[in-house]
């Protein structure tokens, strides 16, 4: 590894840090500011509508310009929004819209952050010897190293010295994070100059066809879209709910998700490990059977520890396929598109989940909570025919 390699992990576990703080500090705000849960809620619900917007104009500049242009200005950018919350609040000049208006502005420009620091790996990987496969898995296990220790000490700062001052240390992360791209990484040139007379539906429309015409992508795109609609709702709606009504201890919910993110810890590091000596296909296919048991299994589930099992190993097969997405498509997207493309992909992951979290509701208040993980299992199951049809064509090319 080089010194850009090594900027580059450190200004992404600086950004994932800031993020447990914002993911913390920001319900913590809003409710001290509205001191209605509801308010919070939509609040929170209306901050994923951006990412279409950051969809449809991202794609039009985002190739157009240096990665590391890109994810420098997004960080201050960030920073910038960031700091305005709790400045505004101070001179008693925020209200709900402007809040709104900030979050939303920050979710978008976020979303064009983590694009553009995906479709960089490959530029950093040009002048070192290290497989694609190795970069990806350390990058997932500072991921879930971070979900694993971000949360904690977030609480503790947000104890300690409450939720502004929280905000306040989320946008010096931001700020730390553009210095490090800044000073480590190589501004390299963009692989074309983009037409500045296309518009931003025809580089929408040049990335998703590329991604569900090419066999590879849409292999791992499908599959990625459909087990982020799963395990969101998951780990923020279904299992509090199973912990409430079924154990009634929050403690028992915080040992659940921690065993979610030691098998998602664990399975990273194997893919930094192994990940370049095994088939990708198979190794698809391999996470989504097991996802499938796993939710087949949580209907039969009747103590905590058995729940925690099953999430071990839902953990290790979401921390083998985040890697693995991103290794497939740096390998296969052409670099004048890759920007549009990730952004696409990420767009896509996320912009679901305000329907599955309706779904899933509704679903939780109509029947029972196995019926739920039943569902869970079906649509897996699915997946798992997809893939298998589908093999063949994307180990062909």
């Amino acid at each position: 590894m080089n010194s850009q390699s090594y900027g580059y992990l450190a200004a992404l576990l600086v950004s994932l840090l800031g993020s447990s703080l914002s993911m913390l500090a920001l319900p913590w705000f809003l409710l001290e500011v509205t001191g209605d849960v509801k308010y919070t809620a939509v609040i929170l619900g209306v901050r994923l509508l951006p990412v279409s917007l950051s969809l449809f104009y991202g794609v039009k500049y985002i190739d157009r310009y240096s990665k590391k242009t890109i994810c420098v200005l997004s960080d201050l950018i960030s920073a910038l929004l960031v700091f305005a919350i709790p400045a505004l609040y101070s001179v008693s000049i925020l209200n709900v819209g402007i809040l709104v208006l900030l979050i939303c502005a920050l979710t978008a420009v976020e979303q064009v952050n983590h694009a553009g620091l995906g479709a960089m790996v490959p530029d950093i990987l040009k002048e070192t010897s290290i497989p694609n496969e190795r970069l990806n898995g350390i990058i997932g296990s500072l991921h879930n190293f971070g979900d694993l220790v971000g949360p904690p000490l977030a609480g503790l700062i947000i104890a300690l010295a409450g939720s502004t001052v929280a905000l306040v240390l989320d946008g010096i992360t931001f700020v730390v994070s553009s210095c490090i791209l800044f000073f480590f990484i190589k501004c390299i040139p963009v692989a074309s100059l983009r037409d500045d007379q296309e518009s931003a539906l025809d580089g929408l429309k040049e990335a998703f066809s590329f991604i569900f015409r090419h066999p590879q992508t849409r292999y791992v795109v499908i599959p990625s879209v459909l087990v982020n609609f799963l395990i969101i709702p998951l780990l923020s709606l279904i299992l509090p709910y199973l912990a409430k009504t079924s154990f009634n201890s929050a403690i028992d919910l915080g040992f659940m998700i921690s065993a979610f993110g030691c098998g998602a810890l664990l399975s990273s590091m194997i893919f930094t490990t192994v990940g370049e000596r095994l088939s990708k296909s198979w190794l698809l296919i391999v996470c989504t059977l097991t996802l499938s048991f796993c939710f087949l299994l949580a209907i039969f589930a009747g103590n905590v520890y058995v729940v925690m099992v099953l999430l071990f190993f839902v953990g290790l097969s979401v921390g083998l396929m985040g890697p693995l997405d991103d290794t497939i498509l740096q390998t296969n997207v052409p670099e004048h598109i890759r920007g549009r493309v990730f952004l696409v992909y990420s767009s896509l992951r996320f912009v679901t989940i305000p329907l599955a979290m309706v779904l899933f509701g509704f679903l939780l208040d109509a029947t029972s909570i196995a019926n739920t993980f039943a569902f869970m299992a079906a649509s897996l199951g699915i997946s798992l025919v997809w893939l298998l049809a589908n093999r063949k064509a994307c180990e062909a090319v």
